[in-house]
């Protein structure tokens, strides 16, 4: 209820990034394309589109302007991303009471409320990332985990993440991949360049021609 409550009103917690990126939507959905985005006057255009898409579709390509149609995609990966925790507490721990206050401990946090409903980058960002970190975790087995495929994929979750929010995203979670393989290897580094590099060098170039796509499709 506290997600959904006043959706659409002026005065939600949000940030002043929400003001510019309803703006550049606006703009672009006047032109009738998709690319390139379009600049609010003194200010360029420094973000992926994958977020103004989205406010494209739902407002209709601007022919709907209602707060509440841009910010409840923001609460429904909120909402996804709490049970992306729930289900992943419950894989673990198996206690489903302990899962339930985990998702809901998720969605009690002043920033995620904070960013998980204003039109703005926060939220389809983190569950992207999310989906990325929690994959390794519950599928560890060697049979899943020596699949090319499975590296490939996960590439294609950070690329989306980084289409909405910015290429630097495959930083932290490359290193935190890293450290999570050289963990399982029991630190031993020869084996993790022998058996893992090739899978974390696959994963990379995966988020860069995910990434890479903005160039070729942008005029």
């Amino acid at each position: 209820f506290a997600y959904l409550y006043s959706l659409g009103g002026m005065y939600i917690p949000s940030t002043g990034d929400e003001g510019p990126y309803l703006q550049i939507t606006r703009l672009t959905a006047a032109t009738g394309h998709w690319l390139p985005l379009q600049p609010v006057e003194g200010l360029g255009v420094t973000k992926p589109p994958l977020l103004f898409w989205q406010g494209l579709v739902t407002s209709n390509w601007g022919q709907d302007w209602e707060l509440w149609r841009f910010r409840l995609p923001i609460v429904l990966y909120s909402f996804v991303t709490a049970l992306l925790v729930f289900w992943v507490t419950r894989r673990i721990s198996g206690d489903t009471e302990s899962s339930a206050i985990a998702g809901l401990a998720f969605l009690g946090f002043t920033s995620i409320f904070h960013h998980g409903r204003p039109y703005i980058t926060n939220l389809p960002e983190v569950f992207f990332l999310s989906l990325a970190f929690f994959l390794p975790l519950l599928y560890r087995a060697e049979s899943i985990s020596r699949r090319y495929l499975f590296w490939i994929a996960l590439g294609v979750l950070v690329g989306l993440a980084a289409w909405v929010r910015s290429i630097f995203m495959l930083a932290p979670v490359g290193l935190a991949l890293a450290v999570y393989l050289l963990w399982q290897r029991q630190w031993r580094m020869l084996d993790f360049i022998k058996q893992d590099a090739p899978r974390l060098t696959v994963f990379t170039l995966s988020v860069l021609a995910v990434f890479g796509l903005w160039f070729v499709l942008d005029p």
